[in-house]
């Protein structure tokens, strides 16, 4: 194999790890969030049918699953913050791999995002794209060349936080009445 062939191997390779992280991510997330759902609703079916003032047992079940819940949602968090920087290290790597290569695509897409920076040189390769595909409102039409996380791990996280909120919350009406 020579030097070309292994490059474009261990792209595929990359790839291949950012579909799988992206999958388990996905997948991790839609069954806990529906268990933690299903939970939560019947804490608080619980708490509105038996009216706010709650059995002494009761308010140690809704303690022991809020806390429990919050503890693992904590460290899927942590868990999701390693599979964003694993995803950060294959796209990187990836854009090391098209430089070397010289693989055009995304080169070009950073130029076109990033004109007034480019030399002359490369002004003149990318004219004829420039002009059919003009940037527009720089916040509004913004391309995103260079290779990002994906950026729903970022909306994950927050889901998780308002969900850990919502179990605090459950946990101090609990206590409370």
């Amino acid at each position: 194999m020579d030097r070309q062939e292994i490059l474009l191997k261990e792209y595929e390779v990359c790839q291949q790890h950012n579909d799988s992280i992206g999958s388990q991510v996905w997948t991790s997330t839609s069954i806990f969030m529906s268990i933690n759902v299903a939970v939560l609703g019947g804490v608080a079916y619980g708490i509105i049918t038996k009216g706010i003032p709650l059995e002494e047992n009761t308010k140690w079940l809704v303690l022991a699953l809020g806390l429990g819940i919050i503890s693992i949602f904590t460290f899927w968090m942590r868990w999701l913050n390693r599979m964003q920087f694993l995803t950060s290290i294959n796209y990187e790597r990836m854009r090391e791999i098209e430089d070397e290569l010289g693989m055009w695509k995304n080169w070009m897409a950073r130029g076109l995002d990033d004109w007034d920076k480019l030399s002359d040189d490369k002004k003149k390769k990318l004219t004829d794209l420039h002009t059919r595909y003009p940037r527009g409102i720089p916040w509004w039409n913004n391309r995103f060349p260079a290779y990002r996380p994906p950026r729903g791990f970022e909306g994950l996280k927050w889901t998780a936080r308002i969900v850990m909120i919502m179990w605090v919350s459950f946990i101090v009406i609990a206590f409370i009445f």
